[in-house]
């Protein structure tokens, strides 16, 4: 997905993670709530109470060298007792453009760990 594909004054961001039993997480980034660069390769979101998107506290989308967009997310006191599995399906959606991967994440104290 090009980052053009998201507009971030008009598109909302979800976050969704499930494993085999289904959806454990999901927080909503309202449109409007991101921070573009006027080049528009990075957007940027913070919240630093967590209160606007379900504890997510930092989320930003941008462009890598291979011209791929790299999605760094960071939250607090995140609900994830659901994950009791390995396997976790985790959906980004851009406004309507959703992309989907699975993944083996490692559960390290308190956090979800890829790779």
């Amino acid at each position: 997905m090009p980052l053009a594909a998201f507009s971030p004054a008009t598109d909302p961001f979800t976050l969704t993670l499930a494993d085999v039993d289904g959806t454990f997480y999901q927080a909503t980034i309202p449109a409007g709530q991101f921070i573009a660069n006027a080049a528009g390769t990075r957007a940027r979101f913070h919240d630093s109470t967590g209160t606007i998107a379900n504890g997510l506290r930092t989320v930003v989308v941008r462009v890598n060298r291979t011209g791929g967009v790299k999605v760094g997310i960071s939250g607090r006191m995140l609900d994830l007792s659901g994950a009791d599995h390995p396997a976790i399906t985790t959906t980004l959606r851009f406004g309507g453009s959703p992309f989907q991967s699975t993944n083996t994440f490692r559960v390290l104290t308190h956090t979800l760990k890829f790779p």
